[in-house]
């Protein structure tokens, strides 16, 4: 049993370093960089900017494919950089929509906690902000019709299939907030994907 947990064990590590990648390496800075300045900041520093980037993610991805689809374009590198202005302009428009919000809701709700608890949970909500900043840069990268970059994300590294997902989940997860006449689409790369491949 133990010869059989040893091997199992081995062969686990000999997975985590053979698909160990710059994507990753990139994954571990980034959530290191989100620890420090979430702990220096503190939660109150740092949350009002989840939440503006949890509402740009969130409006940015559900009106993307259905604004995108709005026109054919046959030539990739037409149809590509469309997609980039639309994707962009979304983001701009919902970074400064969302800004409005926060402050606005930052005069009204002040939240206070002890020095420690509030260094301890800015650690945790800057390193969150950072990693969903990586997964939105990510799905704004994967817009490049390069199948390289496509395989880079998904299969020569561990964090790829995180990030391209993490996105939208906090897409899924912050729906609510917009009225079911006005919802655009929820969008899954990994869904996406497989619907390629079929």
């Amino acid at each position: 049993m133990e010869k059989e947990q040893a091997v199992h064990a081995l062969k686990v590590a000999n997975d985590v370093v053979t698909h160990f990648g710059l994507l990753d390496l990139i994954f571990l800075t980034v959530l290191l960089i989100g620890l420090l300045h979430g702990y220096r900041k503190g939660f109150a520093g740092i949350f009002g900017k989840l939440f503006r980037l949890m509402c740009v993610v969130t409006v940015t991805l559900e009106y993307f494919h259905p604004i995108a689809n709005l026109v054919n374009i046959k030539s990739e590198v037409w149809l590509y950089l469309y997609h980039l202005v639309v994707f962009l302009s979304l983001t701009i428009v919902s970074f400064f929509a969302a800004k409005l919000i926060v402050d606005l809701l930052g005069k009204i709700i002040n939240i206070q906690f002890t020095d420690l608890l509030d260094k301890l949970c800015g650690a945790f909500t800057g390193a969150a902000f950072y990693i969903l900043l990586l997964s939105f840069l990510s799905y704004m990268i994967l817009l490049i019709p390069n199948q390289w970059l496509h395989d880079t994300f998904e299969k020569n590294n561990l964090s790829g299939p995180f990030l391209m997902q993490t996105a939208g989940e906090v897409q899924g997860l912050m729906r609510f907030c917009i009225p079911e006449p006005i919802r655009g689409e929820r969008y899954n790369v990994m869904e996406k994907k497989e619907e390629k491949s079929h």
